[in-house]
């Protein structure tokens, strides 16, 4: 029962979703929810809930949960809301079929639909993946995560310890630490060696998307651009925490800067990613494959 000052009803404070659901609007009856499942009608019967009440009205009103569609399913165009019907600055919930996590993606001003959060796929168990779920070229193991000996290039490695720590953050993303990753176990375990001359084609993104591109032509560095360079902006829009970095058994900078993986190659020992610091941005930044660095991906 809420009694309302003069406000919004498009929003939900102080409650707490049930597992695997998200909120998806405010019902006015609870007799079996038939009219209001969709979290788009708002229905009382016939009656639509309005968008504000005015001061001292006092309703009954029950919280829509629904089930947000999969990552996958929203890249394959098969859920009622896909990247293509959502309009820049828009957000949806979705969940990683792999793993039930949850992220936000959000529509940003290059036109495409990015991750909000970082990536938390991993566990202290190996995880199976395939080309059916992930943006890989075959079956892939995704190994358990480590807190030791973490600087390889040959052998994946993820660090899970953190996944669910929260850090200096920036806009609407849950400011998760999430899972750090080498660029062994980043790229689905296609590139794991100590000099390299390709870019990822394949990486640990649910299918349908993907690690964004690096470098003076890529896609970070063009959605800074179309950001008008403005670092604020940017890391708003991004959502981005400052998650720092992992190596050997060190989490290192936390709270300073975010490093984020992209899928183009700088040099034999290096990729391209996207550094992002409390005061500044920088999009064409690289590091070396063998540290863990956070994962963004966006939608193919």
């Amino acid at each position: 029962l809420y009694n309302f000052e003069e406000q919004t009803l498009n929003q939900m404070s102080g409650i707490t979703a049930p597992s695997g659901k998200v909120f998806g609007g405010w019902c006015t009856t609870n007799a079996s929810q038939s009219e209001c499942t969709d979290g788009e009608a708002y229905a009382d019967g016939s009656t639509v809930l309005p968008s504000t009440v005015s001061a001292n009205t006092t309703l009954n009103l029950y919280a829509i949960w629904v089930t947000p569609p999969t990552m996958q399913e929203f890249a394959a165009g098969t859920s009622s809301v896909t990247c293509s019907t959502m309009s820049i600055g828009d957000t949806i919930s979705l969940t990683d079929a792999r793993d039930d996590e949850s992220y936000l993606v959000g529509k940003l001003k290059d036109n495409k639909c990015w991750m909000l959060d970082n990536l938390r796929l991993g566990s202290t168990s190996t995880i199976a993946l395939t080309t059916a779920n992930t943006n890989s070229n075959g079956n892939f193991t995704l190994p358990a995560g480590i807190t030791s000996g973490f600087n390889s290039y040959t052998e994946a490695q993820i660090n899970v310890a953190y996944k669910n720590d929260t850090t200096t953050s920036y806009g609407s993303g849950s400011g998760n630490v999430g899972v750090y990753y080498n660029f062994c176990a980043a790229s689905a375990g296609t590139i794991c060696t100590d000099s390299n001359t390709s870019n990822a084609s394949y990486d640990i993104c649910p299918k349908g998307w993907r690690m964004p591109t690096g470098g003076s032509s890529g896609e970070y560095q063009a959605l800074y651009t179309a950001y008008s360079s403005n670092a604020t902006d940017f890391r708003n829009a991004l959502s981005t925490p400052l998650s720092g970095r992992f190596y050997n058994s060190s989490q290192l900078y936390l709270g300073s800067f975010g490093v984020f993986w992209s899928s183009t190659r700088n040099n034999d020992t290096n990729m391209y990613d996207l550094n992002v610091y409390s005061g500044n941005v920088d999009p064409q930044g690289n590091y070396t494959r063998y540290f863990g660095l956070s994962i963004r991906c966006v939608a193919k």
